[in-house]
């Protein structure tokens, strides 16, 4: 027997009264198979749709995603479907030679987030060997799922020049909560250095990152030493956490200045 399908799709757009321009939705999918049985089947799926606006109150972006019935019938708040591209917590630290800041920003979707790491020397140091700056996911989204190597790198701008380091540098370390840059602080540097990392990672919220730069003050430090740590904030005996971010052995960790790290929290729902 020659079997029939017919397809009717069906769109309900539900406005909300919201100072963005964000909607909630069904969509209806009616299938009909014309058999000796006449079964029709009809599934309603609800979406939901973000509006990302810029410091202007432009609108600049949206994401949908899929939400339940009853979420989807949920009185909307007037800030409900709204993202500010400018929702950028931060948080910095400060000593007589050097600054650290983190901020989080969102990227192109929903679910991204943007690291931005910027250190600031007030000083150059005498030593300029095996530096290291990088975040870790501390609490929350704990896996570190990069979503564009295009947007992960770290530089170095010392003098008027940019050294850049990019996502597939032999200087990153990439480990499943988090990633780093080790480097070398260029010799020649004599009156200005910055140095700066970002990263692009996919992530629910809320999500808690921490962030580190530890100098290394002494000379007999090696790229080995500097390489073999862990992501976390606390430390078995024989062992250092530095700058809240960075688990190093005793004898390692005592290479560096151990300056303190920072951390933020990013929560897109608490807006």
């Amino acid at each position: 027997m020659k079997i029939i399908k017919r397809f009717l799709v069906t769109t309900l757009l539900i406005l909300i009264q919201t100072i963005s321009t964000s909607i909630v939705y069904a969509e209806d999918l009616e299938i009909s198979l014309e058999d000796n049985l006449n079964k029709t089947v009809s599934i309603t799926k609800y979406y939901k749709t973000y509006t990302i606006f810029d410091e202007n109150n432009n609108p600049i972006d949206s994401v949908s995603y899929e939400v339940s019935e009853e979420e989807a019938k949920l009185k909307t708040s007037l800030n409900d479907n709204i993202v500010y591209s400018n929702f950028t917590p931060s948080a910095s630290h400060q000593t007589a030679s050097k600054k650290i800041t983190l901020t989080v920003s969102p990227g192109g979707g929903a679910s991204v987030k943007i690291v931005n790491i910027d250190i600031e020397w007030f000083t150059i140091p005498n030593v300029k060997l095996y530096d290291i700056v990088g975040f870790y996911l501390k609490s929350g989204t704990t896996q570190l799922n990069i979503s564009s190597t295009g947007l992960t790198w770290a530089k170095q701008i010392y003098d008027g020049n940019t050294l850049t380091y990019d996502y597939n540098s032999g200087n990153k370390i990439k480990k499943s909560n988090g990633l780093a840059y080790v480097m070398n602080i260029v010799d020649s540097t004599k009156n200005d250095l910055k140095i700066k990392l970002q990263a692009d990672f996919i992530g629910s919220d809320p999500v808690t990152i921490g962030a580190s730069y530890q100098h290394a003050t002494s000379t007999s430090i090696t790229t080995t030493e500097a390489r073999n740590f862990t992501f976390g904030s606390s430390a078995n005996s024989g062992y250092q956490v530095l700058g809240g971010t960075f688990i190093f052995k005793d004898n390692i960790a005592n290479k560096y200045d151990k300056m303190a790290g920072v951390q933020v929290t990013y929560d897109l729902t608490s807006i």
